[in-house]
């Protein structure tokens, strides 16, 4: 019986330990890239990857039922989990940036403004005309900036049929320079060339208007920007940590840029990964 004792006992020693599932939802709108990302992590890890990236509606409801791990919610100013049952951490930010001809006579412009220019809403009382002629509406296509402009500008509602979309930087700024009453919608981390300038915004007539803040987009406030957050209960740590410290990784913010998002500074990664270690 011994021999056999020792047999079985080496058997148990030598099985491989069941991967851990770690399941992740959220987001449709991260990208190819981004999801790549995180499975090459997960595997790296040892752990299985379930990725249900539906949207943050879903993303939120199968946080809150169990079904999920962790989440990556762009949810909208103002709105949040409770913080009694989940860590909301941000990770990183998306923003649309207003460009207009260097030329332009605008030097700012309100979000009721932006409004009639790219969605033909009528002005709110008040407000005054940007422009003394109408202007030209150009977006730069993005699976995020456009998206983000409708949500906070339009209240989800289409951009007018007249606003000319581009799919490349290489046929929007051609466009968007033919004339001095142009005017566009681009994501705040593409380069803009010389001839151009960013226009503040307002958030109404009466308020101080601000650019993106691209150095520590986490510390400012400009209006046309959302934040990408990582939404996970305590119990959930052990299970999700090692795709956490990836997140706050350097790779992980090469990830997030991929998915055309401005990750939070390296000083704030760094925080959190303090902070991580301590749940």
């Amino acid at each position: 019986m011994r021999p056999l004792l020792a047999l079985f006992a080496c058997t148990m020693v030598a099985a491989p330990a069941a991967a851990v599932t770690v399941r992740i939802a959220g987001s449709d709108l991260l990208g190819a890239p981004f999801s790549r990302a995180l499975g090459d992590s997960a595997r790296r890890s040892g752990a299985e990857l379930q990725l249900e990236l539906r949207g943050t509606r879903p993303g939120l409801e199968d946080l809150r039922s169990g079904r999920a791990d962790a989440g990556l919610l762009f949810l909208p100013p103002g709105e949040s989990p409770p913080a009694e049952q989940f860590f909301v951490w941000t990770i990183g930010w998306h923003a649309v940036a207003v460009v207009v001809p260097e030329n332009s006579p605008l030097t700012r412009i309100t979000l009721g403004q932006l409004a009639e220019a790219f969605g033909g809403v009528a002005a709110r009382p008040g407000e005054d005309r940007p422009a003394s002629a109408p202007l030209i509406p150009h977006a730069l296509a993005s699976p995020l900036s456009l998206p983000l402009f409708q949500r906070v500008v339009l209240s989800n509602g289409a951009l007018k049929p007249e606003v000319v979309v581009n799919d490349a930087p290489a046929q929007f700024f051609p466009g968007l320079g033919a004339s001095t009453n142009t005017i566009g919608l681009m994501p705040a981390g593409i380069a803009v060339p010389a001839g151009f300038k960013f226009l503040p915004v307002a958030s109404d007539r009466d308020a101080p208007s601000r650019l993106p803040v691209a150095d520590s987009p986490d510390q400012g406030d400009y209006v046309l920007q959302m934040p990408l957050q990582l939404v996970f209960r305590r119990q959930s740590v052990p299970r999700i940590a090692d795709l956490v410290r990836f997140l706050l990784s350097g790779e992980g913010a090469r990830a997030l840029e991929s998915a055309g998002l401005a990750p939070v500074p390296s000083g704030t990664r760094a925080r959190r990964l303090f902070e991580l270690e301590r749940l």
